[in-house]
């Protein structure tokens, strides 16, 4: 009823609604409404609690819903500007769709706020999503957090913010949907793994025999739906100077630069660059040079063509190289003829000391490397770089031998101080390991 006689003073409405069944709630309202032509509504306050079990909804259950809003503000013919308090929030006990199952998730909506002309409002302000525990196929189970800024209308819809898992791994995150298609866009923050890697405690399918203990990642990632036309899916991730431990291999002086294209069905991967300064499976391998690319379809995704226009590998003063080449990958095995070039004796002899054994010169040699279930070289060569070397091999027994025996005593003489123009050798690995 009206407080005062006056038309001019606003009509005050006390509001009440119940709900029972699936969907409980209760809404509360204390309003004002102005009496006269250009009408006009005051929501002084209006408190609504709802609460469901369960929802379904497309595949997706909703487990323990609880939805509690704040709101304040006035409603005319020409304009609208609502916005919600601090305790305005919806809580979900358990979400579980396909892939997805989240635990205590709660969306805080205090601030948002809805503005301009009734037929074409503009819904905006802070967001803030807490999800106590989330579990997917590809990540490993945690909590996460986004908090950012939405911008909602009919014809666009914007989420801007930052993503954190618990972790430690951060990204700015942003989302555009309109009627042309949806696009995602992330940008990683910078990893500095001598705090952690966050991203080996984050992705299930992180390498588990790969440890990163040095070194800096980036990463940016961009997603495209448009209307009626395949996804688009472009990605960059980026590593300097990174160390840590493959297996029982170290690594060091890591720089490596690796994109992702997705289109439709079509995935390419690209790495321009990978470089390494040191790889040590046991003797000291290096410096690392690799640039090579792969290209296969979603349907079969190991069977593609991998390309590379360098491989080569330091080794003992030498190197092992591969000329660029083509790999169709589901040919049941693989043929890489590997190419030695300058490897160093006396490195070879202090790597692998043999009793007695000492020497120098340079080796040369192709190594054909066959790939397919085990590994095997199939009539490989080596040889001394002209002008030769030198061996020399000192033991007392063959000392002794040639002491006994005067017809050995030239070999053993000749063993001590050998100086040779041709060493030449074949080299077959097979795939039982002799």
């Amino acid at each position: 009823q009206p407080l005062e006689s006056n038309p001019d003073t606003p009509l005050a409405l006390q509001l009440k609604l119940v709900a029972e069944g699936a969907l409980q709630g209760q809404i509360d309202a204390e309003l004002g409404l102005q009496q006269s032509r250009d009408w006009a509504l005051e929501v002084r306050q209006l408190q609504l609690d709802a609460r469901s079990k369960r929802v379904d909804l497309d595949g997706i259950r909703a487990d323990g819903l609880q939805l509690n809003l704040d709101l304040s503000g006035n409603v005319t013919a020409h304009q609208l500007q609502l916005t919600l308090a601090a305790n305005s929030r919806l809580d979900i006990q358990r979400l579980r769709g396909a892939d997805l199952d989240l635990q205590q998730a709660r969306l805080t909506l205090a601030g948002l706020g809805v503005a301009g002309a009734p037929h074409v409002p503009t819904l905006s302000g802070p967001l803030t999503l807490r999800v106590q525990n989330l579990q997917h196929a590809q990540l490993q189970a945690q909590g996460w957090q986004w908090q950012g800024r939405m911008e909602a209308d009919s014809a666009r819809q914007k989420l801007d913010g930052a993503l954190l898992a618990d972790s430690g791994l951060s990204m700015a995150l942003g989302l555009n949907n309109t009627a042309d298609g949806l696009a995602l866009n992330a940008t990683l923050d910078e990893l500095f793994l001598r705090a952690g890697n966050p991203l080996a405690q984050t992705l299930a399918s992180w390498p588990p025999l790969l440890t990163l203990e040095n070194g800096r990642i980036q990463g940016n990632a961009s997603l495209d739906l448009p209307s009626g036309k395949p996804l688009q899916l472009r990605a960059k991730l980026s590593g300097k100077g990174l160390a840590g431990i493959y297996d029982r291999s170290t690594l060091s002086g890591v720089d490596a630069e690796l994109h992702l294209r997705l289109a439709g069905e079509r995935l390419t991967l690209e790495l321009p660059s990978l470089s390494a300064k040191q790889l040590d499976p046991g003797i000291a391998l290096g410096p690392l040079q690799l640039q090579a690319s792969y290209q296969t379809s979603l349907q079969r995704p190991l069977a593609g063509s991998l390309s590379h226009q360098r491989a080569e590998l330091g080794i003992l003063g030498g190197s092992l190289s591969l000329e660029p080449a083509t790999w169709a990958l589901d040919r049941p095995s693989q043929l890489l003829p590997l190419k030695l070039s300058g490897l160093n004796l006396q490195e070879l002899f202090r790597v692998y000391p043999a009793e007695g054994l000492a020497g120098n010169g340079l080796i040369d040699g192709t190594l054909p490397l066959r790939l397919g279930g085990a590994i095997s070289i199939e009539q490989g060569l080596i040889q001394a770089r002209s002008p030769g070397g030198q061996l020399s091999f000192h033991s007392p027994r063959i000392r002794a031998m040639g002491q006994a025996n005067p017809g050995m005593k030239l070999v053993t003489d000749a063993l001590e101080d050998f100086h040779y123009d041709l060493l030449s050798s074949s080299v077959d690995y097979d795939q039982s390991g002799t």
